[in-house]
């Protein structure tokens, strides 16, 4: 009895303490995740990180806490579960910054998922003025608190992508990074989802703007990839580095930079020493 009296109140005094962050790519997140969790240790919290499947596949619940998730695109159940084990649920959503349109933004979430969401955490003041414009029964706060992500770009973090930019600048000497940003239609799994909406969305006006966002995302697709070779051919002899979105296929892209020499299609480590390293940056939409 005093065992389970002392578990009870273990749990009472570090459930306000316990912060979790799931990870659901790791080149894009999880060096800033671990910022955060570096600063949440400094100011007393208990951070956990891991991949979200891993959250998932835990068998025995977490001691509650707070729960930063990705996004609030997930089915309701699936917040609404972490929120049943007591957990306060906070949103950063890593998309937001640059979103497609708020319309089609706003269709991919579930109405039924804010009822569990505690906080929603904005990148600035146009993410929270979205949220506020929208006509969705927010019943949590919104809070602007910008993203360790961007964090990770401030001076005094510097020093610590020095090495990595030193070994990509003597890898492939002075380059041009383009970025690509196309897992609506080139997908690595094939699945040929597109874009999801939520089953409120799906309606003669969610489909219409949903096939022209991919029409237009497939004609910019097909522009990139018709880009590579002169791109490639303006720059030299600087290298022209590719580095596909980590959810794409890059086999088209590979298709692309064939028998271009000085062109490398490589999906290496945190995009950030990349950026800091390129001569110029090529992207279309992307939060890069």
């Amino acid at each position: 009895m005093a065992n389970s009296a002392s578990k009870a109140t273990r749990r009472t005094n570090t459930a306000a303490r316990n912060l979790y962050l799931p990870i659901t790519s790791l080149v894009r997140e999880f060096e800033a995740k671990l910022l955060l969790a570096l600063y949440a240790c400094e100011a007393g919290f208990e951070p956990y990180l891991g991949f979200k499947s891993a959250f998932r596949a835990r068998r025995i619940p977490l001691e509650p806490g707070y729960f930063i998730a990705h996004n609030a695109r997930q089915k309701a159940d699936k917040i609404a579960r972490i929120a049943h084990f007591g957990h306060q649920v906070l949103v950063l959503d890593e998309e937001a910054l640059v979103r497609q349109s708020d319309e089609l933004f706003l269709k991919k979430h579930s109405r039924e998922v804010f009822d569990f969401v505690h906080h929603i955490l904005c990148w600035g003041e146009d993410d929270r003025r979205m949220w506020e414009r929208s006509d969705f029964d927010l019943k949590c706060e919104t809070s602007i608190v910008g993203n360790p992500r961007m964090d990770m770009l401030r001076p005094e973090l510097a020093a610590y992508h020095a090495g990595e930019v030193d070994r990509l600048r003597q890898t492939y000497g002075d380059y041009v990074l383009l970025n690509t940003n196309f897992p609506t239609i080139n997908e690595f799994k094939h699945s040929e989802r597109g874009i999801e909406l939520a089953n409120w969305a799906l309606d003669s006006r969610g489909e219409q703007i949903k096939t022209e966002f991919l029409e237009n995302k497939r004609k910019l697709y097909h522009a990139m990839l018709a880009l590579v070779r002169p791109l490639a051919d303006a720059i030299s002899p600087m290298t022209l580095v590719v580095r596909p979105h980590p959810s794409e296929d890059r086999t088209p892209w590979e298709e692309a930079a064939k028998d271009a020499g000085n062109v490398r299609v490589v999906l290496d480590g945190s995009v950030v020493p990349w950026l800091i390293g390129a001569s110029a940056l090529v992207h279309n939409s992307c939060t890069t």
